[in-house]
């Protein structure tokens, strides 16, 4: 007489005992946690369950929490230094007539180090930067303001990097405000101005 062996197949059968060690970590969760939790969730009163569903909540929370520091690299040698930073800025301005230059040095202190996309992020405290003064020509002169501490730490890494330069004209006799523009505005050409740049260190 032959008899027939009935096997129930299931997702584990076809699995070595050491094949969860490579498996993800979503696969074992679905495959052992969450049919634990069902079973159990069935069996309990309303309080009971309640309890069991904050509990697990907070399980998967701390796991996106530690995959993000993860991510960033929660060390000492990752994580961004909190001290504050010196820059020194130099403006180059053309005019007419010729090249005039100036320069400021400032120091910029962080607010916070915040880990946003993997990456770690310094948040700048706002702080007053002092402008660049330059002479445009014998009439007039101008006030330009220079790059903020974030866009600052950005432009040491990269040259090309500009941000949006505000130039105040004044009437050198009179030291009063004659004209405000950004540095594209071509009509700054009648007070002596052509072009500038800015180099942060």
């Amino acid at each position: 007489m032959k008899y027939r062996v009935n096997k129930n197949i299931t997702s584990h059968s076809s699995r070595t005992n050491n094949s969860w060690l490579f498996a993800p970590s979503s696969l074992i969760l679905a495959n052992y946690h969450l049919p634990l939790n069902g079973a159990l969730y069935a069996t309990m009163n309303q309080p009971m369950r309640i309890i069991l569903v904050l509990l697990s909540v907070l399980t998967l929370s701390s796991c996106v929490t530690s995959a993000v520091l993860i991510g960033c690299g929660a060390t000492a040698v990752s994580m961004p230094s909190n001290d504050p930073v010196k820059f020194s800025a130099t403006l180059n301005l053309k005019t007419a007539t010729g090249i005039v230059t100036d320069s400021i040095a400032y120091t910029c202190k962080v607010k916070e180090r915040k880990c946003l996309g993997g990456d770690w992020r310094i948040v700048w405290e706002e702080q007053n930067i002092p402008a660049f003064n330059v002479k445009l020509n014998n009439n007039y002169h101008a006030s330009i303001t220079s790059p903020s501490c974030r866009l600052s730490s950005n432009m040491v890494k990269s040259d090309s990097y500009g941000y949006t330069e505000i130039i105040t004209v004044f009437d050198s006799s009179k030291n009063e405000q004659v004209y405000r523009a950004t540095a594209k505005n071509t009509d700054l050409q009648k007070y002596n101005f052509v072009s500038l740049s800015v180099k942060v260190e």
